[in-house]
């Protein structure tokens, strides 16, 4: 079996609590094509979220069969800090709740580096 599954800590935003993000990567031979699937960027997207863990399912039977070819990352979600951000009983997983800005419109760096990749990405 080549799934391996690893944890990474984020930084705490107060004493005492805790968020990581989940990464599980199925490596299989015969091929060097790889592709990264994520869901939950927006936390309060919850559909992908929900797909993503039948793709898993999917993924995990296609691994025990012998039949990945090369390499798969999925990130079941990528924002467990909005995951966990609820005001009375709406989920807000988008908004800075100190500020209240959209996360979605201030990852100016972010869409620079994505910009780039992703063009490298169309030329090859």
């Amino acid at each position: 079996m080549t799934l391996s599954t690893e944890h990474s800590e984020l930084p705490a935003l107060s004493p005492g609590a805790s968020h990581r993000l989940l990464k599980h990567t199925f490596e299989g031979g015969g091929s060097e094509l790889s592709a990264y699937i994520q869901a939950g960027l927006h936390a309060d997207e919850l559909p992908g979220m929900l797909v993503i863990q039948h793709l898993l399912n999917a993924l995990v039977k296609l691994d025990n069969a012998g039949r990945i070819r090369g390499r798969i990352v999925v990130r079941p979600f990528a924002n467990p800090i909005g995951l966990g951000q609820r005001v009375f009983g709406a989920h807000t997983g988008r908004f800075n709740l100190d500020h209240r800005s959209n996360r979605r419109r201030r990852m100016t760096s972010c869409r620079a580096s994505t910009s780039t990749s992703a063009m490298r990405f169309a030329r090859s």
